[in-house]
């Protein structure tokens, strides 16, 4: 496997976000955020975009929190900079009843009480939604590079001693055969 780096736009238009720690495998992410939904809209929003295969895949799905964790520690990186919201709204693991909660990233992982956890992406602060209460959506998808083509192999480029050594087979095979003499 060849290494790519966190931030790569891939050849289907996903970005790589890393290493999910739930499964070991690649991570990829939508390259913009979902409009600001709550959480039945995100699920069926989830079910078109699977239904449509949007960017060739029909795998799409909320992340966990450890992998909204893995995605805010990533998030300044490569094609992934400046995509995420970070105007936080609420107090670090308290829910924001009744307001939106753009900047608070929604993870599949249920909360209790008719919510799921959440990540203030201001901060990195893992915090609670309520279902009713709309914020900001990235979805995600595991894969590995058997998803994408190969890269072109490089160029070749002969070394010194390889040039050196077809020069010398050429001027061999150009030298006039002489025959063997007879005592």
């Amino acid at each position: 496997m060849s290494e790519i780096e966190i931030g790569t736009v891939m050849t289907d238009g996903t970005v790589f976000a890393g290493l999910s720690p739930d499964t070991g495998k690649m991570l990829f992410v939508m390259p913009a955020d979902a409009p600001v939904m709550d959480y039945l809209a995100t699920t069926d929003h989830m079910s078109t975009l699977n239904r449509e295969k949007t960017h060739g895949h029909d795998d799409w799905r909320l992340p966990t929190l450890r992998e909204l964790l893995v995605i805010f520690q990533n998030k300044e990186k490569g094609r992934l900079k400046g995509t995420f919201n970070e105007a936080g709204m609420g107090k670090p693991f308290q829910p924001v009843s009744g307001r939106v909660a753009p900047g608070q990233y929604r993870a599949s992982d249920w909360g209790g009480m008719g919510g799921t956890r959440a990540v203030v992406f201001k901060n990195g602060s893992p915090t609670y939604i309520m279902m009713m209460e709309p914020c900001s959506v990235r979805y995600v998808r595991e894969g590995d590079m058997s998803d994408f083509p190969a890269p072109p192999p490089a160029p070749y480029a002969p070394s010194e001693i390889t040039s050196a050594r077809q020069s010398r087979l050429k001027k061999l095979l150009q030298t006039p055969k002489r025959e063997a003499q007879s005592p």
